[in-house]
């Protein structure tokens, strides 16, 4: 009986080591950023259409277009945006972040036909196959 209270003593009193198992990313935490630009892509779709009611045609300045109608949050904020075109029949953009190098989200609105590029992203060469729709890297 002695022994086992000395066994169970020692038991309770040793510490027991740190387990550190290795972090995995899991699809949600490595498609974060690219949810973020998929977000703010659309934001600017909203955004576009609001500047082509008070300007008639679309805006290739993005601070412009967006200037009264801000992002709500600061992570919208850090996507890169490039209006590759924009006229009066359409637009097509381009967008990036950075936390997700070599990856994009492209977006186009108008009639197809009528615009002079429909862009591609960069890592898996996607195409936007729907209007005011984005299409992005996996």
């Amino acid at each position: 009986m002695l022994v086992l209270s000395v066994l169970t003593a020692l038991l309770v009193a040793t510490p027991l080591p740190k387990l550190r198992l290795p972090r995995r990313e899991n699809a949600t935490t490595s498609n974060a950023p690219m949810v973020v630009v998929d977000r703010r892509l659309r934001l600017l779709v909203a955004q576009q259409e609001a500047w082509y009611l008070a300007n008639a045609r679309y805006g290739t300045d993005v601070a412009r277009v967006a200037r009264g109608n801000s992002a709500t949050e600061a992570s919208l904020d850090l996507v890169q945006i490039q209006v590759l075109y924009a006229g009066k029949r359409g637009w097509t953009a381009i967008a990036s972040h950075p936390d997700a190098p070599g990856r994009s989200c492209v977006v186009y609105v108008g009639h197809r036909e009528a615009l002079p590029l429909i862009p591609r992203t960069r890592a898996d060469a996607n195409v936007a196959n729907d209007e005011g729709r984005p299409a992005c890297d996996r």
